[in-house]
């Protein structure tokens, strides 16, 4: 797996640039921008909801842009909301479509969005870092670097997102002990298991293993609830949106059911229920997937248990989700 920049850094060389730098996380449901005071990362939130950007954007009838993310709740006339870009980026390398220009195009215009509202405020920084899925190869990261230089970002690193969460939790203190993490890495569109070691007495972290599914997220979790619902009430699944279903699927965390009415295109409506059992059976065979990938992470390495478990992701909040880290 190369890193990119990072390709001959240390873990304690890595910690030391990420402490100068901001790191900027472009996810397939949402950005965000953090940078560090202390030991401590902090959201850049001057723009979006607490500092979370959502990474779909504004495209209008002649391929204008609108980066405000203001705008996506009621998008002007003509400005269709272009979605997934991440996913498309990854389907991109894998396939040389000629469509990746266009997404590129998008992902710059997100990115550039939030840093240039960054430097606005606080002046540009040092380096910055670019995280990207563990799982992914080096066409993509020659991309996520491409993207970077075209936002206009000082000095592009580019850290794993497990790798990168790791670091943070290993930056607070010093290990008292040999100690064995699991980073679990779940988002809006991939899905990253990386096994960590670190010695007693020491900050460096060691990725021993990674495993990851980049067709693994909360956005597949989405469509099927939207196709089951489509089906239970008699309505097309392509005139729901995903981000309505999103808010359904989030309820379901923290409620047992819920009762909505969920818009279609044209101004109809639908009431709609659903019980938190019902989404847990329809997604069980996305969490038996994330399970085999710490199954088979654990097994490579021959460990039977972590000190710690670290999870970040969307997906993380769901309690099926939560409860299947716990148990394996």
């Amino acid at each position: 797996m190369g890193r990119s920049n990072l390709s001959t850094s240390s873990d304690s060389e890595i910690a030391k640039n990420i402490m100068n730098s901001v790191g900027i996380d472009f996810g397939t449901g949402n950005s965000v921008l953090a940078y560090w005071q202390g030991k401590n990362a902090r959201l850049f939130e001057s723009v979006g909801e607490q500092g979370i950007v959502p990474s779909d954007i504004l495209v209008g009838p002649d391929g204008e842009i609108q980066p405000d993310p203001g705008l996506l709740v009621s998008a002007p006339t003509g400005f269709s909301r272009a979605s997934g870009i991440k996913r498309h980026l990854f389907g991109g390398v894998a396939e040389g479509s000629d469509h990746r220009p266009y997404w590129m195009n998008l992902a710059v215009a997100r990115l550039k969005y939030l840093y240039e509202a960054y430097v606005t405020q606080s002046g540009e920084p040092v380096i910055a870092v670019l995280t990207c899925p563990a799982n992914t190869g080096q066409a993509y990261r020659d991309i996520l670097l491409e993207i970077g230089q075209r936002v206009g970002l000082p000095q592009v690193d580019i850290v794993d997102e497990p790798r990168a969460a790791g670091v943070y939790h290993g930056l607070a203190f010093t290990a008292d002990q040999n100690e064995r993490w699991l980073v679990v890495d779940w988002g809006c569109g991939t899905c990253d298991v990386s096994l960590i070691e670190r010695k007693q007495g020491s900050q460096d972290l060691h990725v021993l293993h990674v495993e990851g599914d980049n067709n693994l997220g909360g956005m597949d979790m989405d469509v099927l609830l939207r196709d089951y619902l489509a089906k239970q009430h008699g309505f097309d699944a392509a005139a729901c949106s995903l981000t309505d279903i999103e808010d359904i699927k989030k309820r379901l965390s923290s409620e047992e059911a819920v009762e909505v009415q969920l818009p279609l295109s044209g101004g109809s409506y639908v009431d709609v229920a659903i019980s938190r059992s019902e989404l847990e059976t329809l997604i069980a065979p996305l969490i038996d997937r994330a399970e085999h990938l710490i199954t088979a992470a654990m097994e490579q390495v021959h460990w039977e248990y972590v000190h710690q478990a670290i999870a970040t992701g969307g997906p993380i909040l769901m309690p099926a989700v939560r409860q299947m880290i716990a148990d394996t």
